[in-house]
């Protein structure tokens, strides 16, 4: 199994498997933790193109530099435009979205769960790959 899990999917997929069991401990196993390899509907294998992987590279930093946990909740201050303007499709904008929202309900279900600690984890795991770069 590759070493590399990008902490986004699992944060993601923390959002869902914590509130199924609130008893759960704030670190899951690692087993548990490990979902299809995809982040914003991206295939992780090590088989992306070079396109493919560019797309990625701005995805992440999008999620690192203008996705934050203010107040409670997940949010990005990127509007349709400025993905367009960095050369991301509008399509993703849209995803982005659409998984915040659905973060934001998991989060208002399950406010026992620090999900703000979790979520800086999840962006300083990214940040350290995208140096990687």
């Amino acid at each position: 199994m590759k070493k590399i899990v990008y902490a986004s999917v699992i944060f993601f997929s923390m959002l869902d498997l914590a509130c199924k069991n609130s008893t759960m401990s704030q670190e899951m196993p690692q087993e548990e933790s490990i979902q299809p390899m995809e982040f914003f509907g991206i295939s992780l294998d090590s088989v992306l193109s070079k396109e493919q992987q560019k797309l990625l590279t701005k995805l992440q930093r999008v999620v690192v530099e203008y996705v934050s946990f203010v107040d409670g909740k997940m949010e990005c201050r990127l509007e349709k435009e400025d993905f367009e303007k960095l050369g991301i499709p509008v399509s993703y904008y849209v995803k982005l979205e659409k998984e915040l929202k659905i973060n934001n309900q998991w989060i208002q279900q399950c406010p026992d769960i620090d999900w703000e600690k979790s979520f800086n984890v999840m962006k300083e795991q990214m940040k350290k790959e995208l140096e990687k770069k």
